[in-house]
Parts: structure tokens; C-alpha cells; sequence
């Protein structure tokens, strides 16, 4: 464990990491950037929102295609390129 966190903030950022490696996708945004605990996709500018039938969000600095395989989820843990969005 990390000398410089809590016990309660160490296993908040294990269970953000547990919940990273739930997608490649995140991973990869992860390992080229960093973690950004405790903030989420959800908050930041560069998570795009295409409003269809359903709502469809895509990461601008992950790269948006009209596919599934840039799609993304609001949950994922943010990433060090991670700007907190005016809302």
C-alpha cells in the first residue's frame, strides 16, 4: 500500500483500477496518460454525446467513429488528459 494514501483511498483507487480493466478501450487511454482518480469520463470535455434513440458517447481524444468500437461509457475512471467539463 501506498504510504501517501489513506486506507479508505487506497482501496478506492483498487477498485477503480478493478473497474479499468473492464475495457481495452480505457486501458489503452490509461497506459499512454495516466489515472485521473476519483474523476470519471462523465465529467470531462472530451466525452462527446451523439443523441439518437439512445444516447451514444464517444471519446474525442480516443478517436469517434460511426461504429461501436469507439463507444464509451460514462463510467469509466477518468484519464490524466481529463478536463473538467462546464456543465
Amino acid at each position: 500500500m501506498n504510504s501517501c494514501l489513506t486506507r479508505k483511498a487506497h482501496e478506492e483507487v483498487e477498485e477503480l483500477k478493478r473497474s479499468f480493466r473492464k475495457s481495452k478501450k480505457i486501458e489503452r487511454m490509461h497506459s499512454l496518460y495516466g489515472f485521473h482518480p476519483p474523476d470519471k469520463c462523465a465529467d470531462c470535455i472530451h466525452l462527446a454525446v451523439n443523441r439518437h434513440s439512445k444516447n451514444c458517447y464517444k471519446c474525442e481524444l480516443y478517436g469517434i467513429t460511426a461504429g461501436a468500437s469507439t463507444d464509451w461509457r460514462i463510467s469509466y475512471g477518468a484519464c490524466g488528459k481529463f478536463v473538467t467539463s462546464e456543465k
